[in-house]
């Protein structure tokens, strides 16, 4: 596992050993890809909670995709709305040890990037998701996400890593 930047020190992510781009750069390109989103909507249609053609959806789903990583980049360098305003908590947790460390889910409509918030306005991406269901634990999808980032968050608590300059120096990234 490898940590990389993304946005400059606001926004990282997981690079996973077994896989060829990171969390971040891995779903986003997924989500570019018409036929990944086709699959996707074909598989889990029946999720989906408004009356809405498929092509409609796809098409839906296609367009707003594109926007996502403008989004970021804009709030990784705007001092008042900034990556705060677009990951919210998974669900309420207290952690009076690593009080930073919170499991995060950035919301863009039905795409969704799990992270661990590391200090205010700076996150680690875990993993993405396209969400049509109300909890993350109803879909295997997404619920793997919730074990990545839960497991990343354990990872993170058990290396004392407890916030930006703690993990950017336990993976050798320059500050």
């Amino acid at each position: 596992m490898k940590i990389v930047r993304i946005h400059e020190d606001k926004l990282l992510s997981i690079h996973y050993s077994n896989q060829l781009k990171n969390e971040f750069r891995r779903n986003l390109e997924n989500w570019r890809n018409f036929e990944f989103i086709k699959d996707f909507v074909e598989k889990n249609y029946k999720d989906f909670p408004y009356k809405i053609s498929k092509l409609d959806l796809i098409l839906k789903l296609a367009n707003r995709v594109q926007d996502i990583e403008l989004e970021l980049k804009n709030a990784c360098s705007r001092p008042k709305n900034n990556l705060d305003m677009i990951f919210k908590p998974l669900f309420q947790q207290r952690d009076f040890k690593n009080p930073n460390l919170t499991l995060q889910k950035g919301k863009f409509s039905f795409f969704k990037l799990y992270a661990v918030k590391l200090e205010s306005n700076c996150y680690l991406i875990t993993g993405g998701a396209i969400k049509f269901t109300e909890k993350d634990q109803d879909r295997a999808h997404t619920n793997l996400e919730l074990t990545k980032v839960s497991k990343c968050c354990d990872f993170l608590k058990d290396n004392h890593l407890s916030n930006k300059e703690t993990v950017l120096e336990y993976f050798k990234i320059d500050l």
